[in-house]
């Protein structure tokens, strides 16, 4: 499940709050939206945060501040493939931000949490639309909000991008422009989701703000001693002043060694997964390896197409029937190249598993110096922009390039005064897409050995077979991907 792991460091905020007024400055609030279903006043759009456990007292009382609320709703999510331990469970706090006063009151996530497993929710809400993102039965944070459909809609993308296992679920008006139509979509309105069983069950929110007693028992320990020594006032303030002191300067340091622990992964877990396919390169020879199975041509069928898509260990060729062929004949001629589906008279897919099928995982120290090599943008421009403009004025061959519409990962973060830097801190880079398209399989081998396997990484590709009346067969191809730059 090492995509969990990724898919919420990519996702999720940092939840230092002391660091981040440090460093970035004021939080901007979430707004929670309120609204009476079934009896029960619910409550949509929380800010959720990290928990090492159910009594992570620091980090609830860390999360009420940061989100200036005094309730909250703890959510436990399913442990890994079925592993309940304490280690391998999430936990997370919801607190409606900005709420020092609230009566009993549900929050909506934790009422559908208890529905799906890892799933994407957007359902009506009012004028607006909720959006719930579910990872194994826990909220993923930043990712319970309601705004309009404009605004949604690249967030859900954007998930959708990151893990397209996602199980769709909501409006169908809403998902109707956003997913492909074959993408199943599980129907559901709020009514469904909040009916008056689930809601009466559901437990409220509880208060944690008040909750907290070590903080007065720490002063009991010191003061206590001090006065039964008979020590003057002045002394007892200053022994406390002092022991106070040194107590938040612990904590201060012990959130930024958190912090950059977690800008580190952050940068390692997004490397990580533009890099799964491995370098173009790698992943185009493996490809070949795959299409060499192939025969354009199979009793009766011709091969259409042939789809390989993001961090997928297999691709996806679709036959088509050119009047005389029978799934059975297929099946005796391609069947030992991969599994065959019949989808009607005229068509057949079949998976074919792509050979030595690896994912790439690069370390820390591995990533340090990956970083190292990646081209600043005016080396990008020289060294790989020019290559890609060279291979497209061959004809028959386009690359497209996008520039304006890049996604940073990691961004510049400074010590708090008083702090160690005790942990090396990643460079951070930006990372864009790129696309070649083409016609004939040697352009498509010749273009990728042109590119470099340290910027470029492929993603997904497609190639089309055409016959034409003489009988005789041309490809047309497209190969998507990233490619990776230093951060400016």
């Amino acid at each position: 499940m090492e995509w969990l792991a990724s898919l919420k460091q990519r996702f999720s905020p940092d939840t230092d709050s002391g660091l981040d007024e440090l460093i970035y400055g004021e939080r901007d609030h979430k707004t929670p939206v309120f609204q009476r279903i079934n009896g029960h006043q619910l409550v949509f759009s929380l800010e959720w945060h990290w928990l090492a456990s159910r009594e992570d007292r620091p980090a609830i009382r860390r999360a009420c501040r940061e989100s200036d609320g005094a309730y909250g709703a703890l959510i436990s999510g399913r442990g890994v493939d079925g592993d309940e331990s304490e280690h391998a469970v999430e936990h997370v706090l919801g607190v409606p931000a900005k709420h020092k006063k609230l009566k009993r009151c549900v929050s909506a996530a934790a009422v559908v949490s208890n529905l799906y497993d890892t799933a994407v929710i957007v359902v009506p809400l009012g004028d607006q639309y909720w959006l719930l993102a579910l990872s194994r039965g826990t909220p993923i944070v930043g990712k319970d909000m309601v705004g309009s459909a404009t605004t949604l809609r690249p967030v859900v993308q954007e998930l959708l991008s990151a893990y397209p296992e996602f199980q769709c679920v909501g409006d169908l008006t809403f998902w109707r422009d956003v997913v492909k139509t074959e993408t199943p979509v599980t129907e559901a309105s709020i009514d469904e989701l909040f009916s008056r069983e689930r809601v009466t069950k559901a437990p409220a929110l509880s208060r944690y703000e008040h909750n907290w007693t070590s903080s007065w028992l720490r002063i009991a320990a010191v003061i206590v001693p001090l006065l039964m020594l008979g020590l003057y006032q002045q002394e007892i303030r200053s022994a406390a002043r002092a022991y106070f002191t040194d107590a938040e300067q612990r904590e201060l340091q012990a959130r930024w060694d958190q912090q950059v622990q977690r800008h580190n992964q952050q940068i390692v877990d997004a490397y990580n997964d533009i890099a799964a396919n491995h370098p173009v390169d790698n992943w185009i020879l493996r490809l070949a390896v795959t299409i060499d199975q192939l025969r354009l041509e199979a009793r009766g069928w011709g091969l259409e197409s042939l789809s390989c898509g993001a961090q997928l260990p297999y691709c996806t060729a679709t036959w088509r029937n050119q009047g005389v062929g029978t799934f059975d004949g297929l099946q005796r001629a391609m069947g030992r190249a991969g599994r065959l589906d019949f989808t009607n008279p005229l068509e057949v897919t079949q998976s074919i598993e792509l050979s030595n099928h690896q994912t790439m995982q690069f370390t820390h120290s591995d990533l340090a110096a990956a970083i190292a090599r990646i081209p600043n943008e005016h080396e990008f421009k020289l060294r790989h922009i020019s290559v890609l403009q060279a291979i497209s004025s061959i004809p028959g061959v386009s690359a497209g390039v996008e520039l304006d519409r890049r996604q940073s990962v990691g961004g510049t973060i400074q010590p708090p005064a008083g702090t160690i830097q005790r942990e090396p801190i990643l460079e951070g880079f930006t990372y864009g897409d790129w696309s070649l398209a083409g016609e004939g399989l040697r352009l498509l081998v010749g273009s990728m050995q042109k590119l470099d396997a340290s910027v470029f990484f492929g993603r997904s590709m497609k190639i089309e077979f055409r016959r034409d009346s003489a009988g005789i067969y041309t490809a047309r191809w497209e190969i998507r991907g990233n490619y990776i730059v230093k951060s400016s």
